[in-house]
């Protein structure tokens, strides 16, 4: 070790040497770069793990399996054609990028009827939407092709399959018909899984979790009494898929980053039970590709010190919040997707040390994003993750009257306020604004009712019944060409103080 040091110092006063040249730091900069990595290990330590242990970990996931296979299994036995061949695991937790609970598991599941030679795929709205043909007249998935009546157009896709909902609908209304005749449980060493009763499109599970407290009687000293002392819900999300029939003709599509071929062609890609979105009505006959097979390995394939800032930004920015709808946001797939481009797009990151030059670099590219109104798939280049029309928030106050105009500003207030928002979390987690320890809990504070602020309003534009938030739509045509530049400060300082006056919404540390 000594010769080693030694070496280096020569090399480091060797003014001729270009390998090693002299850093400097003063004390205030070395204390400022102690004290934001002392913020970032405590953020990661208190908030960025999983709460149950590895032994317990695993046996939660072995008993949410066994449960899946006895439901498809039931299924199954009422609706032969909905077989799965193969149950694919994707999400957060397969990922390794889990934080928080246990709580939530994500799954493709593969139809077995529609993989194989018995379908055609066409060409839908976009590249990356596909018509799907059934070529067998007396095909089990004719029941939920287009009808000729249905649509003038029906008659040219009268042997595809119609709107997704026919299908999911039969799935689900089989899987509530098993949770009123039957309550399934797995026991597990340390407590007992059981499927409860549902009515949205996702498996519940609720884990009661035990622990040994010894029985106060003289006899039979070594029995232990067992006592629930915890109970989770954990939500289990399966999406309907095909397996994609020919990748060759993916890989051929213009967006598809041509380095994954080799990827693509191991791990395949589906087509999930999803339809496009680029019409409510009439209903659309199309249906979208999904690379979370690809995504999940580049995330698993992540070094430690990436799969660190990524629990990080997620802890302060999104947690686990999930919400029925589609909405412009800052999601978990969105950070997922950025932190795809920083870790794997042109230039590549190599930086190894958690500190913020990563977090920096990936709050710069959600910003760039969101003031852009874009956000690119990172395996469809050519597609915008938020897809092709664009939903949010727009509430009941307006001094526009015209409805377009009001659609267009509500769009571009909601997407500042996630830019306001990003920045918000650059600026208060950087060196020289990290302040002392005893104040760290106001920075996670303020990040915590962002995310519930945010939350609360995904409420309301979720609720149909609700008056005061409803959902604005426009296609990325209509944006395309527009920023927002046009989105002054003095709107979005308006639009704040609407936010406190209505839903005592209090964000002007934003401001």
């Amino acid at each position: 070790m000594k010769r080693t040091i030694y070496y280096l110092l020569e090399k480091y006063i060797n003014w001729e040497n270009k390998e090693v040249q002299g850093g400097m730091m003063t004390n205030e900069e070395l204390n400022e770069y102690s004290n934001q990595c002392g913020f970032l290990r405590n953020l990661f330590r208190n908030q960025c793990q999983i709460e149950q242990k590895e032994v317990e970990i695993v046996a939660i996931e072995s008993a949410v399996q066994e449960l899946i296979h006895k439901i498809l299994q039931s299924v199954e036995e009422e609706y032969s054609w909905l077989k799965i061949s193969r149950i694919v695991p994707s999400g957060s937790f397969y990922e390794g990028t889990k934080i928080g609970n246990l709580d939530e598991f994500d799954y493709m599941i593969v139809l077995q009827a529609l993989s194989g030679d018995d379908i055609e795929l066409h060409d839908g709205c976009n590249p990356w939407y596909k018509r799907i043909k059934i070529k067998d007249k007396n095909h089990c998935f004719n029941k939920y092709c287009c009808s000729v009546r249905y649509e003038n157009t029906a008659y040219n896709y009268r042997y595809h399959l119609h709107t997704p909902k026919y299908i999911i609908s039969d799935f689900w209304n089989s899987v509530f018909k098993l949770q009123k005749s039957a309550k399934l449980s797995v026991e597990i060493p340390q407590g007992i899984l059981t499927h409860e009763e549902n009515d949205s499109d996702k498996l519940l599970f609720t884990y009661i979790k035990r622990s040994g407290i010894p029985e106060s009687t003289n006899q039979d000293k070594d029995r232990w009494l067992i006592v629930p002392i915890q109970r989770m819900h954990i939500g289990i999300d399966l999406m309907m898929s095909i397996e994609h029939p020919c990748l060759v003709s993916v890989a051929k599509c213009e967006g598809f980053p041509s380095d994954y071929k080799d990827l693509l062609m191991k791990h395949g890609c589906h087509i999930v039970i999803k339809s496009c979105h680029i019409q409510h009505f009439p209903e659309p006959t199309c249906y979208f590709i999904s690379f979370a097979a690809l995504e999940l390995e580049l995330m698993k394939n992540l070094d430690e010190h990436h799969k660190k800032c990524y629990k990080i930004l997620k802890s302060l920015l999104t947690g686990e919040m999930n919400f029925k709808g589609k909405c412009m946001n800052l999601s978990s797939y969105v950070l997922k997707t950025a932190f795809l481009f920083h870790v794997y797009g042109c230039n590549g990151c190599t930086y190894s040390r958690l500190d913020a030059k990563c977090i920096n670099e990936v709050l710069d590219y959600l910003s760039t994003c969101f003031y852009d109104l874009r956000m690119p798939c990172f395996f469809a280049r050519d597609m915008n993750t938020w897809g092709h029309i664009l939903e949010f928030p727009v509430h009941s106050w307006t001094g526009w009257d015209c409805y377009d105009s009001r659609r267009i500003a509500f769009c571009f207030l909601w997407m500042k306020l996630w830019c306001k928002i990003v920045h918000f979390v650059k600026i208060a987690i950087s060196a020289e604004n990290i302040p002392d320890m005893s104040e760290w809990y106001a920075i996670t504070d303020k990040c915590e009712y962002m995310k519930r602020t945010i939350y609360y309003l995904l409420e309301k534009y979720t609720d149909w019944e609700n008056k005061e938030v409803q959902r604005g739509m426009m296609t990325n045509e209509e944006l395309n060409g527009k920023n927002l530049a046009s989105c002054s400060d003095e709107q979005f300082s308006h639009f704040v103080k609407k936010l406190q006056k209505l839903y005592n919404i209090k964000l002007n540390f934003l401001l």
